[in-house]
């Protein structure tokens, strides 16, 4: 704007430069913010006074300087936010990681489950007639029975049962289903005839 104005603008003293141009007026000439007929009369007021056209100058120089001065645009990857950004998201993932891990390796606190009472688990609990098993030996068979049945079980330190269990004699006894909660540690069991 200012290079376009100093070639139509040669200012010269003359009598007619008493009235000065209002400075808002020159402001919005310098913004473009102004219609065509008022712009041509401050032209020609400019090209009469040279004060109003040194205070223009003076403008377009202070203009120029603020929009000199701006610094160069910072590479996305040297701005603070994009390594705010970064780290928010490996925290979000070392975070969110340990919270998968956790809840994919933590065992419920209360498993159920039905088994048919297979020869093995038979002969697991025909052992004794104690109601609660301390024995680390026979709770660990315990435990690995019932994980080759299907039962993901892990830390058992005590066996419960409902009642002893007796096997019934006959051939074609009823089928026996085992019944089985576990929780705190402790394996609650109790044998039921299948329906």
């Amino acid at each position: 704007m200012g290079k376009w104005l100093n070639k139509t603008l040669t200012p010269k003293d003359s009598p007619e430069s008493q009235n000065h141009a209002d400075i808002e007026d020159l402001a919005r000439l310098v913004d473009g913010r102004i219609d065509s007929t008022e712009r041509k009369r401050l032209l020609r007021h400019l090209n009469r006074c040279g004060k109003c056209y040194h205070i223009l100058q003076e403008t377009l120089k202070d203009g120029s300087l603020e929009t000199s001065e701006k610094p160069d645009p910072i590479p996305w990857w040297k701005m603070k936010s994009f390594y705010a950004l970064a780290a928010s998201i490996i925290l979000i993932l070392i975070i969110g990681g340990q919270l998968v891990f956790k809840h994919q390796t933590q065992q419920p606190r209360v498993i159920s489950a039905v088994l048919d009472l297979n020869q093995e688990l038979k002969d697991i609990l025909l052992e004794d007639n104690a109601l609660q098993w301390t024995s680390v030996e026979r709770i660990d068979r315990l435990v690995s029975a019932l994980q080759q049945n299907g039962l993901q079980v892990k830390n058992v330190n005590r066996v419960v049962l409902s009642k002893p269990y007796y096997q019934t004699k006959s051939l074609f006894g009823p089928k026996e289903t085992l019944h089985i909660r576990i929780e705190d540690k402790v394996a609650y069991l109790e044998v039921k005839e299948a329906e």
